[in-house]
């Protein structure tokens, strides 16, 4: 399967990069590689497409958005029981920094933090949408960021552990 990034000046802020960090993430998510489309190919250089792209292969199964609407929902659990399970190997993964695994680069958790929700709200301003409610976040982030830095050991999160992936 060909997946190729949007043009980077249609990307929002927290876009940019997407693709290029999944690629470098790989060697880190090596005890779920099995449950993963492997990448065959990718190219950063834009010199043959004129953007980011990669090849993966397709992983067989069902998605899970199709395949809880079989059982009923008390037999759910044992689905979301793995997903935790996949969820802790992920997060177990230690790093040098804080950040993205591609860049960029913080020093400390709440850096990292305050960055990311100051470019979800700039973001959502572009779009013409109201970000008060991000930038209220984004204030008690850089009021407590002592508390943000009492995580001082970077862990890999994923945010993409959802039934529609």
């Amino acid at each position: 399967m060909l997946r190729v990034a949007p043009e980077r000046s249609r990307q929002c802020r927290i876009e940019r990069g997407l693709m290029r960090n999944e690629h470098a993430v790989q060697p880190f998510l090596a005890p779920i590689a099995s449950l993963m489309p492997r990448i065959v190919a990718a190219n950063f250089t834009h010199e043959i497409l004129g953007r980011d792209w990669m090849i993966q292969n397709v992983v067989a199964g069902i998605p899970a958005a199709e395949g809880l609407n079989a059982p009923p929902r008390s037999e759910w659990g044992s689905f979301f029981a793995q997903l935790g399970t996949i969820a802790r190997q992920v997060h177990d993964v230690t790093g040098p920094h804080f950040g993205p695994v591609e860049a960029p680069w913080f020093s400390c958790w709440s850096e990292a933090v305050v960055t990311l929700f100051q470019n979800t709200a700039a973001d959502l301003e572009d779009a013409g949408l109201d970000a008060r409610d991000v930038r209220d976040v984004t204030a008690a982030a850089e009021k407590h960021r002592a508390v943000l830095d009492e995580a001082t050991e970077p862990k890999l999160l994923s945010g993409d552990l959802w039934t529609i992936h």
